[in-house]
């Protein structure tokens, strides 16, 4: 890439010289060096990246359409299952560290197409079939137990959920086969309440969710055999969902 550099520096470089470097120009200093006054450092930090995806422990059960988080340096598969009639109650914990699964506590009710989040250190798993399932319940890693939170107004699958703030949002779903809806829960863990808030613009379920800068982003999904592009953006501070750019 030397022929990015001003041609004074590149120059100098070639020659393995230390050069002063003209007003505006990119220098490149060896790792150790105390880079020059009023000079802005930009350090390269995946120099002993490969890019390239490394096969890991494999689940001690082939699973689909479970939940998946992190949490204290741990990875979770809850649930899922291998059919829609066949629903898990197994999780399984993750250590990168030893690249093993172990088993941990069950669920208290098999669930498919659960999502879940996590708030205050724990695991919160929400909905999901065999049935359209209402309840919810968390997870404590430090006691290894799940605990049956306060249910739904109503039995979703397949919805989407974030952690924002002290708020857990629940956002779409499946509520009966093929049927979406649009509602946006918010539950707080310590009045342990959900509460219905501004609905979407568009009813979906498969769809993902993620928070930046503070809002929510409700991306793709689906209804009956449609497949959706729309992008909406969740305002907590003002209740309202914008449009944005569809995929």
């Amino acid at each position: 890439t030397l022929d990015k550099f001003a041609g004074e520096v590149t120059a100098k470089l070639v020659g393995n010289a230390s050069a002063e470097a003209p007003a505006g120009a990119v220098s490149a200093i060896d790792h150790n060096d105390v880079p020059p006054d009023e000079h802005v450092i930009l350090e390269r930090t995946d120099r002993n990246a490969t890019h390239v995806w490394e096969e890991k422990a494999p689940v001690s059960v082939a699973r689909g359409a479970h939940a998946t988080v992190a949490l204290n340096g741990m990875l979770y598969a809850i649930g899922g299952g291998t059919s829609g009639s066949n629903p898990f109650a197994s999780v399984e914990k993750y250590d990168p560290v030893s690249n093993q699964w172990t088993n941990v506590a069950s669920l208290s009710e098999p669930r498919h197409h659960a999502t879940a989040t996590v708030f205050g250190g724990k695991i919160y798993a929400i909905g999901g079939g065999g049935n359209y399932l209402s309840t919810v319940e968390a997870y404590d890693p430090s006691s290894n137990t799940w605990e049956s939170k306060a249910a739904l107004p109503y039995g979703v699958r397949q919805a989407a959920s974030v952690t924002l703030g002290d708020r857990v949002y629940l956002i779409g779903g499946e509520t009966s086969t093929n049927t979406s809806t649009n509602k946006t829960l918010e539950y707080d863990p310590v009045s342990n309440v959900w509460t219905e808030k501004a609905a979407m613009n568009h009813s979906r379920y498969g769809l993902r969710a993620a928070v930046l800068n503070g809002k929510i982003y409700a991306v793709g999904g689906r209804e009956g055999s449609t497949f959706m592009n729309y992008v909406e953006e969740y305002d907590p501070a003002t209740n309202i969902w914008t449009v944005r750019p569809s995929l």
